[in-house]
């Protein structure tokens, strides 16, 4: 009942704004451009929706040609506290998000924008916005991996790469090859990687910087950096 006042909305026109989910409206005050975005009912809201809201919203405004703008979640914190931060911060990023690639035309523009929180002092901010921002440059990072083309991102450069991005944020990044894998008894691994150029590597990256568990997670994963599985079963 209060969305459409905080959109400055009288109820004869709350028709235009009601705090629906996914709904962006945008005005203009003075000189100020006001986007507000829809996140439904709180109860019904999760991290995945709460991102893809503010990544629109993020659209919406930038779209206008705004590279400099402020966000204002006093509302949110006060429901979902921390988390929040997050959210607004993965979705701004996430959202506005394109893969420059080695065109110089698709260059991203750069904006700045601030975070307006009144449950919480400036230290406070600081400090979640600057661990929302280190979860959400890993998940660009992870995104640029996945678009670059293999011919730009061959086994070698891969690992090359990962020592690079992660070695400097204290992860210590083992790259193991030919005599190394057939050690390990990886023939599956060096068989597939027979058929290419490309010959594959085995990354190993250990992470020790938590210091208050000695828990010890492991992830496994692959990271193909070209797929033409089954190319000679089918057209091409």
């Amino acid at each position: 009942d209060t969305a459409y006042k905080a959109a400055g909305l009288t109820e004869a026109n709350s028709h235009l704004f009601g705090g629906e989910f996914s709904k962006i409206f945008h005005t203009v005050d003075g000189n100020v451009f006001k986007v507000y975005a829809g996140m439904g009912k709180p109860e019904k809201l999760d991290g995945r929706k709460f991102k893809n809201v503010v990544a629109k919203a993020a659209r919406t405004i930038t779209s206008y040609n705004i590279s400099k703008f402020s966000v204002d979640i006093s509302d949110l914190t006060k429901v979902f506290d921390e988390q929040a931060y997050f959210d607004v911060v993965a979705g701004i990023e996430l959202g506005l998000y394109t893969y420059q690639g080695i065109h110089q035309e698709n260059q991203q523009k750069d904006y700045t924008v601030s975070v307006i929180d009144e449950n919480h002092d400036d230290n406070e901010t600081e400090r979640f916005i600057e661990k929302a921002k280190n979860v959400a440059d890993g998940m660009i990072l992870t995104r640029e991996w996945i678009n670059t083309p293999g011919n730009y991102l061959t086994p070698e450069m891969f690992a090359a790469d990962i020592t690079e991005k992660l070695t400097p944020a204290g992860v210590e990044v083992t790259v193991l090859e030919g005599k190394q894998l057939e050690e390990l008894g990886m023939g599956a691994l060096l068989a597939v990687g027979n058929s290419s150029d490309n010959k594959p590597r085995l990354i190993v990256m250990k992470y020790n910087g938590y210091k208050y568990t000695d828990k010890v997670y492991g992830f496994v994963g692959k990271g193909v950096t070209v797929d033409t599985g089954g190319c000679s079963l089918k057209n091409c």
